[in-house]
């Protein structure tokens, strides 16, 4: 084993991250709303508006899908770091949203990062244009302009805030029109006009939020200040690690959140993941437990499994411990937080039984796989194995671990021993208040 002193300080390990662990919609609002209570900055790294966070808090439900969502508690400052995609219609319309319920929003309390890129109105039509023309081979996307606007990204060319701080936007958006597809600017005469004036309509009022982000981490890192990490999406719709193709076109893992900030992998304490006690994806692509009957339904509507985003009925299924112990171990998860638990416990006792897959069985091969693999063609042809449980009920003014029925609570230690990671948090409802914390988690 390796051992040495090492040459520069210790770091001061304050930072929380909380990462989805199947295809997202898990609850990680509600788990960060929880957390932001003891946060000086809450940070989102990853995305744009094709991701949302629901959160209930002080009986208000408020859908966000930019600003991170701790800032309805109001006694954190909220970042929006480099990794970000931003629509600024959505965030202006998300802003205003939260003004008009009593939320401060103000420079004071939402730093934008200037590195963070635009989301133009041509990125938005090429998504729906690409969609189209790959037809039955769509992926299935959201149809925000994600996709799109990582292309120009990658290729430099695209439109950032600090752009709109310099006002160098217009040469931006030229450069991009050189190799825009002629089928959309022939449907859409107009675009590359809209797409200037769609920049200088927010270019003022967005300016006062645009900062340098790393600076204000990087000090608050060295201040020992508790920093929450708001992951969005989840890690099975990573680009690198995900259901490829049938996925997102970032890195929505625990390292990918943190890399987009540029805050370094030893300043992070807690890797939170975060999963229902059932599973659900929307768009297309593997889902090896997918329920398409009356189950699946039951779910869907139990669990009011419809997309904070787009509204899409979201496909359902039995909870997935492969999926779970492979992103849990990918992702140096040191412990889990669990939501729908009451949703799983009635569903057992309406259908007669929950059941969650153990491990799948190749029908090539004819052998038993305890991964992901990452042949999807194989994938698809698995059988699953299956453990059952009863269902059960919440009692009324349920506040500890030991107040779950039995029932529960041997279905959570499966779980935690099957993945080897303890669950620290259970969500018994949709508030915020509706929390379960075992251990003396922040304190440790």
């Amino acid at each position: 084993m390796l051992d040495f002193v090492p040459l520069s300080k210790p770091m001061t390990q304050n930072v929380i991250t909380v990462n989805g662990d199947a295809w997202g919609d898990e609850g990680k609002g509600k788990v960060l709303c929880f957390l932001a209570q003891w946060a000086d900055l809450i940070v989102r790294s990853t995305g744009g508006n094709n991701a949302g966070h629901t959160v209930v808090y002080s009986g208000i439900k408020y859908p966000l899908h930019l600003v991170p969502t701790g800032i309805v508690r109001g006694t954190a400052t909220c970042v929006m770091a480099p990794g970000m995609l931003v629509d600024l219609n959505v965030l202006w319309d998300e802003i205003k949203f939260l003004r008009k319920n009593g939320i401060e929003v103000s420079p004071k309390n939402l730093k934008i990062s200037d590195r963070i890129t635009v989301i133009l109105p041509y990125n938005i039509l090429k998504d729906e244009w690409e969609e189209k023309v790959k037809g039955d081979g769509s992926i299935g996307t959201t149809k925000r302009g994600i996709g799109p606007t990582v292309e120009d990204k990658a290729a430099r060319i695209a439109v950032r805030m600090i752009d709109l701080q310099k006002n160098t936007f217009e040469n931006r958006i030229e450069e991009i029109f050189r190799t825009v597809p002629y089928d959309i600017i022939r449907e859409n005469p107009n675009i590359q006009q809209e797409c200037i004036d769609y920049c200088k309509k927010y270019a003022e009022l967005i300016d006062p939020f645009i900062c340098n982000t790393q600076v204000i981490l990087n000090e608050a890192c060295e201040a020992g200040k508790i920093i929450l990490f708001e992951g969005a999406q989840s890690f099975s719709l990573s680009l690198d690690h995900g259901y490829y193709p049938y996925c997102s076109s970032t890195n929505p893992d625990a390292s990918g959140t943190l890399s987009a900030a540029c805050i370094g992998p030893l300043h992070a304490k807690y890797c939170i993941g975060v999963f229902k006690a059932y599973t659900s994806r929307v768009g297309n692509g593997c889902f090896p437990t997918e329920l398409n009957d009356d189950v699946g339904n039951l779910i869907r509507e139990m669990g009011h499994e419809y997309g904070t985003t787009t509204g899409r009925p979201r496909r359902c299924g039995w909870l997935d411990l492969v999926q779970l112990k492979y992103v849990a171990q990918a992702n140096s998860q040191n412990c889990l937080a669990i939501n729908h638990l009451d949703t799983i416990g009635q569903i057992g006792l309406q259908h007669g039984e929950i059941r969650v897959c153990t491990s799948y069985l190749s029908a090539s091969q004819l052998q038993e796989i305890s991964y992901v693999p990452t042949d999807l063609t194989d994938v698809r042809v698995l059988s699953y194995q299956y453990k059952s449980f009863p269902g059960w009920r919440i009692p009324d003014g349920c506040q500890t671990y030991q107040d779950l029925p039995k029932e529960a609570r041997d279905y959570i230690e499966f779980i935690e021993n099957f993945v080897g990671v303890p669950i620290a948090f259970i969500g018994i409802g949709p508030n915020d208040e509706d929390m379960i914390v075992r251990g003396t988690f922040l304190h440790q």
